[in-house]
């Protein structure tokens, strides 16, 4: 398989030489394009978002005039993922121009829902939370999600209620109801199924670090609905990886060798694709993920030592996001362990990757930390 994906790439970036002009008519239009969208897909799996944009948008330029109605279903996935691709690149000016485009020609508000998910995202990085607030509330209100009716819903109220006793106190609520279910009955879950529930609690888990207390509304949701892909990751404020969710977020709690395995599982994931698909794209992340295991298993001297060999290696690979995010988690790790000195650099740094990287909100949060401290 990845021998397979190795070729195509190469393939589809050969054919790409070649330029929209090389495409004859119609059909081979569409074959170009479809190969592109694959290729696309197999550089996102190995986090490679600037190779998959220009897959994607190699695709789109052999589209020819009337792809919206000829190949409608084609044309919405190619715009759809360059849009995330451009969300991850910071390339924010043509993530407008996609998003405009997909509103203007989706057949159904269910189409469009992963546009709008985009650009809430883009207004959160861009610090303009109170719009993200509004865009969200309305986009639940027509998947049947009538959250405005609480008065605390109110955008502006949102934004001035949040403080950190208020976050410490739903935190609590949500690990009171959490405490009230066994693991067996937490993984016993269906999943979900229906588009809109997935869509609305994707929404809910794009506002939950800025508005904590969704988290409660957001974990009766799952229970009544079934799982969504992203219930369980944000059950904490805190940033979690695959291996702190399974180890540090249960474990501690409940010593369930399941949630252990899971967590060594996500991890070996991660060094395989290291190794098997690119160092380049997951050296960075396999080092945080052992950090955070090592951090978990609180073998302290160890972490410290593999944070900054993840802040490194994302610092050399130009991942600016995961360098900011390597940060601000070895500031936790340190603000957590007692060395709240320690962690003010690391927060420091991590403000100023959020902010070259255009995540404002994150950045501001980061410097929130810092003040307090």
């Amino acid at each position: 398989k990845e021998r397979d994906d190795v070729l195509l790439i190469t393939a589809v970036s050969q054919i790409n030489h070649g330029g929209p002009q090389a495409v004859v008519d119609s059909e081979q239009g569409v074959a170009v394009a479809s190969m592109n969208l694959d290729a696309g897909k197999v550089a996102m799996k190995m986090s490679d978002f600037f190779s998959a944009h220009s897959f994607f948008d190699h695709g789109i330029s052999c589209l020819r005039r009337g792809h919206w109605e000829q190949q409608y279903d084609l044309s919405l996935e190619l715009f759809n993922l360059a849009a995330k691709c451009a969300l991850m690149n910071a390339e924010h000016a043509h993530l407008e121009m996609l998003i405009q485009q997909i509103k203007l020609y989706a057949q159904c508000f269910e189409d469009k829902c992963q546009a709008i998910s985009i650009s809430i995202s883009l207004l959160l990085l861009s610090g303009n939370v109170l719009e993200g607030v509004k865009t969200t509330l309305g986009t639940l209100a027509s998947l049947g999600e009538e959250l405005s009716r609480s008065p605390w819903w109110v955008p502006q109220l949102v934004i001035d209620y949040i403080t950190p006793s208020v976050i410490k106190q739903h935190l609590s609520k949500t690990e009171a109801k959490l405490a009230e279910l066994s693991d067996e009955t937490l993984m016993s879950y269906p999943v979900m199924v229906d588009p809109s529930k997935i869509m609305a609690m994707e929404l809910l888990a794009q506002l939950y670090e800025l508005v904590a207390f969704v988290g409660v509304l957001y974990f009766v949701s799952s229970t009544k609905q079934g799982t969504a892909p992203k219930s369980l990751s944000h059950c904490r404020i805190r940033p979690c990886t695959a291996v702190q969710l399974c180890i540090l977020g249960y474990c501690e709690e409940t010593n369930s060798n399941r949630w252990i395995a899971r967590g060594a599982e996500s991890k070996v994931s991660i060094e395989k694709l290291a190794v098997l698909a690119s160092t380049w794209n997951f050296q960075n992340k396999t080092l945080l993920l052992q950090a955070e295991e090592q951090f978990c298993a609180r073998n302290f001297e160890a972490a410290e030592k593999l944070y900054d060999d993840a802040i490194l290696s994302s610092k050399k690979h130009k991942f600016v996001n995961e360098e900011a995010l390597a940060n601000e988690l070895a500031g936790h790790f340190y603000l957590d362990t007692g060395r709240k000195d320690k962690s003010v650099p690391y927060f420091s740094q991590a403000e100023e990757k959020y902010r070259e990287w255009g995540a404002v909100a994150k950045a501001n949060f980061c410097e929130w930390l810092v003040m307090d401290i």
